[in-house]
């Protein structure tokens, strides 16, 4: 009995469509930022081009866009960093700013929806950059994500009660 050999996966452009090429790129590089871990460098989009053969250069933009869509990848011009999972993108810490201190202030109140659509319109983001950005917030207490229609207003982020208002109430 020979043993099987299992060929590379293929990134043959006939055989993929360019958004399974770009999931194929994805999961690739997703796998390289895992080895390099927070704070590595990734490498350059030619030299990725060398580790995926195969794939175009729009294909594996592509993937680095998705990847700092998703707030695993920043990039600084021609470098590409892996972030930490706890890590503010570069894009989004204005915005996290802002959003901290008009809930600190009072601008925003405790049960009040969140106006992620202006926010998103004033900061230069899409959708998705504002939920990476939003989620951090999350983390720290301050909003709640309300998904289907359970929120007062339907499905958005909602301002968390404040903790010292909640202990007043008790």
């Amino acid at each position: 009995m020979t043993a099987q050999t299992t060929a590379p996966v293929a990134y043959s452009a006939e055989v993929q469509t360019w958004q399974d090429q770009v999931q194929t790129a994805v999961h690739e590089i997703r796998l390289l930022a895992r080895r390099h871990g927070p704070g590595g460098r990734i490498p350059t989009l030619l030299e990725l081009r060398g580790e995926l053969p195969g794939l175009s250069l729009h294909v594996i933009r592509a993937a680095l866009q998705t990847l700092s869509r998703e707030g695993v990848l920043a990039r600084y011009g021609r470098v590409t960093r892996v972030l930490g999972p706890d890590e503010i993108h570069p894009d989004d810490q204005a915005l996290v700013a802002t959003v901290r201190s008009d809930i600190e202030v009072g601008r925003y109140r405790p049960g009040y929806a969140l106006p992620t659509g202006l926010l998103s319109y004033v900061f230069g983001h899409d959708r998705a950059e504002t939920h990476r950005a939003l989620r951090h917030l999350v983390q720290e207490g301050r909003l709640r994500r309300l998904c289907a229609e359970s929120g007062p207003h339907g499905p958005g982020y909602y301002i968390s009660p404040s903790p010292d208002l909640e202990s007043r109430q008790k």
